[in-house]
């Protein structure tokens, strides 16, 4: 009875001991594994759970941008990555969210830009996006904002997913088909370098499509979140010269359910800290560009919020450092 009893007490000492270790758990949801938003995610995980007390934060792999944020909707997420474009479409309603618009997120910062990657053999003959009529072509997974980025590009080009043989796919699976022949072109939507690209890069020279002139100016005046961004020579293997490509930007959104002293820590905790994270990306981790190129909800509009929808804890910490009014 006596030895019952001490291991009863011992049981429960653990289990407060545990319990302190971590108040409150939130999940990340990122992206593919090979991916940036899933090893950056992974390290900005890591960070958080250690600057934060009695926070603990886990990085969950996704089919991305659309995926993380009804992950959010659904309970699922508390934290994610998502384009900003895909975050317009979203609040809006439009393209693949049916017409009812999901409003249950909003942005902790706009940390850095996604070049549009379009990857084809260099001995393929394919120079510009018209020449993927016809062709097999990896078009990102299903619910990625690749997906929608590669709609709008064949869309700027007169084509629609009906001109090619799309198939839905992650980076890696688009990478390991890529070199199986059975896709002539894939979309990548990442920072870069990208490890999908660089590994297949290795095995299959590469050439990447430049995107200028009245192309790039067309897809812009259509889509105005695209920026212009140059991936330059050798980021690749055999990658010769430098290709302008198109760019969305990368935003880090909470729950709105997440209370609001808790997203200024995380926010708090990720701007100030941001030198001990080792990816390369940290380097576009600045408050005063945080806070542009976020789309804003139908309803913060409706009450004339016109410079993005931030969560309150992230706007406190903003006012606090003077980068938002």
């Amino acid at each position: 009875m006596k030895k019952l009893l001490v291991l009863l007490v011992a049981v429960a000492m653990l289990t407060v001991s545990f319990a302190a270790l971590a108040d409150e758990y939130l999940v990340f949801s990122t992206g593919g594994t090979t991916g940036t938003y899933y090893a950056f995610g992974g390290e900005i995980s890591a960070l958080l759970t250690q600057k934060i007390d009695g926070l603990e934060v886990t990085a969950q792999a996704s089919g991305g941008s659309k995926a993380n944020i009804l992950a959010i909707s659904q309970g699922e997420a508390e934290l994610a990555w998502t384009q900003n474009d895909v975050m317009s479409y979203a609040y809006q309603g439009t393209e693949d969210f049916g017409g009812q618009p999901v409003e249950t997120f909003s942005a902790i910062g706009a940390i850095y830009p996604e070049t549009v990657h379009l990857v084809v053999a260099k001995d393929s003959g394919i120079t510009k996006v018209e020449d993927l009529k016809g062709k097999n072509v990896g078009v990102g997974a299903v619910g990625s904002g690749v997906y929608f980025n590669a709609v709008q590009i064949l869309e700027i080009a007169g084509m629609t997913l009906n001109d090619i043989i799309p198939h839905y796919l992650s980076f890696a699976e688009s990478a390991e088909s890529f070199q199986n022949r059975q896709v002539e072109a894939f979309f990548v939507v990442s920072a870069f370098p990208n490890a999908s690209i660089v590994d297949v890069a290795l095995k299959r020279p590469v050439s990447l499509l430049t995107f200028e002139g009245e192309q790039l100016a067309a897809l812009q005046e259509k889509y105005p979140y695209y920026v212009t961004d140059v991936i330059p020579a050798g980021t690749y293997e055999g990658l010769d010269a430098d290709v302008t490509v198109p760019a969305i930007t990368a935003v880090f959104v909470a729950s709105n359910d997440l209370d609001e002293e808790l997203v200024y820590q995380i926010t708090k905790a990720l701007f100030e800290n941001k030198d001990e994270l080792t990816n390369a990306k940290k380097s576009y981790i600045d408050p005063a560009s945080a806070v542009k190129g976020v789309p804003t909800s139908q309803s913060d509009a409706a009450q004339g919020v016109t410079g993005g929808s931030f969560h309150p804890g992230a706007v406190r910490y903003y006012k606090e450092i003077g980068v938002m009014k």
